[in-house]
């Protein structure tokens, strides 16, 4: 089973093209620094740690008709969802099963 794995920063585009050169062809990275992906989703980080608002760490899994079936939102910058965690939902939006 493939899945699309898409990134979304709110870094600028020079820091984007570095991460995207980083992780080659396995994720896609798209950079969102005015935060209008990042505010629909709800996941706005306005904790002022670094001088501006970032997003939290977030997870979205996508049924095929494009509806949110999964959704993880961390609380700090280290609160991220786990792989096996990840490939569980995965598995389950690709039996249908939520």
């Amino acid at each position: 089973m493939r899945v699309p794995l898409i990134a979304v920063s709110a870094d600028g585009a020079a820091d984007v093209a570095r991460m995207a050169n980083l992780l080659g062809d396995s994720i896609s990275v798209l950079g969102d620094p005015q935060l209008r992906l990042i505010d629909a989703l709800g996941v706005r980080n306005s904790d002022d740690e670094i001088g501006r608002p970032i997003a939290h760490p977030a997870a979205f899994g996508l049924g095929s008709n494009g509806n949110i079936r999964y959704r993880f939102i961390g609380r700090n910058p280290s609160d991220r969802p786990t792989i096996d965690l990840l490939l569980l939902a995965a598995e389950r939006l690709a039996i249908g099963r939520d």
